[in-house]
């Protein structure tokens, strides 16, 4: 029986290991949904102006930590583009969104620079305006955005002025606001976090940064307010300290209203998101940094899929944030970049332009549809569709393991557009490496000038017993 070569429509099952959620992958989804819904039409977050300020860079970081740069995320940024004051505190919050969304932040910079002089004492480090001297919460909130960028600050200046003003004292080791004589529980994360970043800087924080992590394990607990405990699990986790970050990670996510949010308060939540987002390991260097899409239409098939705008840029942590997607039909020639979809189960490319899965290969895939391209995986000349049309390995030239290709296997007979396997037809069998079942591979059975598809032992005594 003739089998045709066609385009015939299959999806590959594919056995890999089951999709893992992420651990706090419902949580984050939640928050991201309610934080989103709460923005105000002019693309910022709070009520007074003040808020506004605080609230708008927060919300804006948690959801580019968490991989949700969508409308709000950029109505945020715009906003923030658009508003500035002199406070040092708000300036570095802007340094630290708006660097991250790729805007030019050298005069913002420049200002907080100019807030420092390590000669004139007291401003070795930051206030809260250049009015102020030196405190630790304003240094921590300065370090955190100008650790990221190249400065003529000088970031050893205030780091030695952070060791210098660590407190001292059983469960007492962290940092007050300004010039208290006990720790501030917030002021500690913040600058716990300022020195994480840090510590390829200067080597002599990690020291400083484990006793103030063991004083806020004294200091905040499960029943302290949600945005301590967030801000403590975040610094404790991006320490390496799981043991005090985990039960407050855990904690939180139990404790998320049935609406996403945290207390319906856009401050917590966004601070609870952002630490969930790096628990799960969206908020690193790597998953922040974005993936190069090259074909077009790909990239504009994954932000529908995310419901972006089509050309949007894709980082590591929103590729991560795919299950699903149909991008059948829409002219795509080249998979790169999809290989970051690390969560991906289900792939429908089918009908269009690509001629190789190797970016997708090291995929969990559950399901793929590739119907209609012109893939042809292993190079053997055999296109995928066909192999899978006539269940052959489309990731081995050699699906039965002799030394003939599957490609010259299928045109044995000197007919590439049909497939006969013998003993119906004048192929070898692809999937048998020995066709004719003379104990003699195929490719050996060629080599030696005899005929694959003919059992010459069985055709000897056929014939000797004609004879006789």
């Amino acid at each position: 029986m003739s089998t045709r070569l066609s385009r015939c429509c299959f999806v590959v099952l594919l056995a890999f290991a089951s999709y893992s959620h992420a651990l706090y992958e419902t949580s984050i989804t939640q928050a991201q949904q309610w934080l989103s819904a709460q923005q105000n039409s002019d693309g910022s977050w709070g009520t007074t102006t003040a808020e506004k300020f605080i609230l708008t860079a927060e919300a804006v970081d948690a959801l580019r930590a968490s991989g949700l740069r969508g409308e709000a995320y950029y109505q945020g940024i715009t906003w923030l583009e658009n508003h500035a004051t002199d406070n040092a505190d708000y300036q570095a919050r802007r340094v630290f969104s708006l660097s991250a969304h790729g805007d030019d932040v050298s005069a913002i910079i420049t200002a907080l620079v100019s807030a420092q002089n390590s000669a004139v004492s007291g401003r070795d480090a930051w206030g809260a305006s250049q009015e102020y001297l030196q405190a630790p919460l304003d240094t921590a909130i300065v370090l955190n955005s100008l650790s990221l960028l190249n400065s003529a600050a000088d970031i050893q200046a205030a780091i030695d002025y952070l060791k210098a003003v660590q407190l001292s004292g059983a469960s007492n080791q962290g940092w007050p606001v300004a010039l208290e004589d006990q720790s501030d529980a917030f002021a500690t994360a913040m600058v716990v976090k300022a020195l994480v970043a840090l510590q390829s800087v200067d080597a002599s924080v990690a020291a400083p940064i484990n006793n103030a992590v063991s004083t806020l394990a004294a200091l905040v607990n499960t029943a302290s307010p949600t945005y301590l405990q967030a801000h403590t699990a975040h610094a404790a986790y991006l320490s390496g300290n799981t043991g005090v970050a985990n039960p407050l990670l855990s904690h939180l996510s139990g404790a998320q209203s049935s609406d996403g949010s945290w207390g319906g308060r856009a401050y917590d939540t966004a601070l609870v998101l952002r630490a969930l987002a790096a628990a799960d390991g969206l908020d690193t260097p790597a998953n922040q940094s974005d993936v190069t899409i090259p074909d077009a239409n790909l990239r504009a098939a994954i932000n529908s899929g995310l419901g972006r705008n089509r050309m949007d840029t894709l980082d590591r942590a929103e590729l991560l944030r795919l299950t699903d997607l149909n991008a059948a039909s829409l002219g795509i020639s080249d998979l790169t970049g999809l290989e970051w979809a690390l969560n991906l189960q289900h792939l429908n490319v089918s009908g269009n332009q690509i001629t190789s899965l190797s970016p997708i290969n090291a995929l969990a895939l559950q399901t793929l549809d590739v119907t209609g391209n012109i893939i042809d995986s292993d190079g053997d000349g055999l296109l995928d569709d066909d192999e899978q049309l006539y269940g052959l390995d489309a990731f081995s030239p050699y699906s039965d393991g002799d030394d003939l290709t599957d490609y010259q296997e299928v045109c044995y007979d000197g007919n590439c557009n049909a497939y006969d396997p013998f003993p119906e037809g004048g192929d070898t069998d692809a999937l048998l490496a020995d066709t004719d079942g003379d104990n003699v591979n195929d490719d050996v059975e060629i080599e030696q000038g005899r005929v694959p598809t003919l059992n010459e032992p069985v055709l000897i005594v056929i014939i000797s017993t004609l004879l006789n």
